[in-house]
């Protein structure tokens, strides 16, 4: 049997998490969560541009995405962010997570 992998939920994985109100979709999105630890590099699909090297995976009968980082080699899945597909609102899971990489990236170059 293949070794499954460890999940890592990044502090804001954890405050997008919080920020959805109903718990039943909190619980539907932490069942999906659970199971990437098994072949979460199958799961979801890859994203390109910007957020190349992430994976998405719907969540909550698809409302929600969860954005995530596989290490194989370690075997070691990041939650990085959790929220809304919403396209073109500023509440949109991969215009925050675009926004995130912007900050981050500027306050390294600082």
């Amino acid at each position: 049997m293949p070794r499954r992998y460890e999940i890592e939920v990044a502090p804001t994985g954890y405050r997008s998490l919080k920020t959805v109100k109903d718990k039943k979709l909190r619980r539907e999105i932490a069942r999906t969560i659970d199971g990437l630890d098994r072949a979460p590099e199958d799961q979801g699909k890859a994203l390109l541009g910007p957020l190349e090297g992430m994976r998405s995976v719907h969540a909550a009968r698809g409302r929600f995405r969860i954005l995530y980082k596989v290490d194989t080699r370690s075997k070691l899945v990041s939650v990085l962010l959790i929220g809304e597909r919403a396209p073109g609102r500023e509440a949109d899971i991969y215009a925050l997570a675009q926004k995130l990489l912007t900050t981050f990236t500027r306050s390294e170059e600082d």
